[in-house]
């Protein structure tokens, strides 16, 4: 190898990750009769940061829309964009049933 970074061939010696690899996450919004896919997704670090973000995602939705949500909706975050194609990593974060939302842990009072 060259002081320059490549071999006596001349080809690029990768010395460093020059981007880290990085998951995208994907948010999809799912109840008994919707799904709300999200084909643009985040990228986030782990699944911890993701967990992180849906629940942010789910306090906003829970604020913007005063409870007034079909029960049993959840968050289903994925690792690819269509949540039908069966990606290997699922998380789920169900919202509270809107009967028994604490509005405080909201934001809304």
């Amino acid at each position: 190898m060259t002081a320059s970074g490549q071999n006596v061939l001349g080809h690029a010696i990768a010395t460093e990750r020059t981007r880290p690899l990085v998951p995208r996450f994907h948010f999809h919004l799912k109840s008994n009769r919707l799904l709300n896919g999200d084909d643009v997704g985040k990228e986030l670090a782990n699944a911890s940061l993701a967990l992180v973000h849906a629940r942010k995602l789910v306090a906003k939705i829970i604020q913007y829309t005063d409870g007034a949500y079909e029960d049993g909706l959840r968050m289903v975050v994925t690792e690819l964009p269509d949540p039908m194609e069966g990606s290997t990593f699922q998380l789920i974060v169900p919202f509270p049933r809107p009967d028994h939302i604490d509005g405080e842990a909201f934001g809304q009072k």
